[in-house]
């Protein structure tokens, strides 16, 4: 049996064709979107486990903020980050990767939280997004 490769970009270019890039653009938003939603609630459990604790006020998980999809230059792309009125942007690089004070190495405890979420996440969001593309262009 031969195997045949298939160029993603190809496939998406004819979905363009066919539907619209315009049209194309939206099913494609909507499913990166809801992809990003399992991957930010994931996030959010994540750091709920250190809610309680003399270490954690919830605001690292209270500031966790979804940029919805959008077309760049080269990519169509979402984000995933921090904003609110503690600022708590400033502190998730410290937590995750740690930080040297006055020749002293600190290893908060929240420390690759992000990173372990992300790792696990990254199967489901792939899934979630492929389940919302077949079931939006099999329409």
């Amino acid at each position: 049996m031969s195997e045949v490769k298939i160029d993603i970009n190809e496939v998406v270019k004819g979905i363009d064709k066919e539907l619209g890039e315009a049209r194309s653009g939206r099913i494609q938003n909507k499913a990166i979107n809801k992809g990003m939603d399992k991957v930010a609630d994931d996030l959010e459990n994540a750091f709920g486990k250190f809610i309680g604790t003399k270490y954690s006020t919830g605001a690292t998980r209270d500031e966790i903020t979804i940029l919805k999809a959008r077309q760049t230059k080269n990519a169509r792309i979402g984000s995933i980050g921090w904003r609110g009125p503690k600022d708590r942007y400033r502190l998730v690089h410290l937590n995750e990767w740690g930080y040297t004070r006055k020749g002293k190495k600190y290893r908060p405890r929240m420390q690759g939280t992000i990173g372990n979420t992300m790792q696990l996440s990254e199967p489901k969001y792939f899934n979630i997004v492929h389940q919302e593309l077949r079931k939006e262009y099999a329409r």
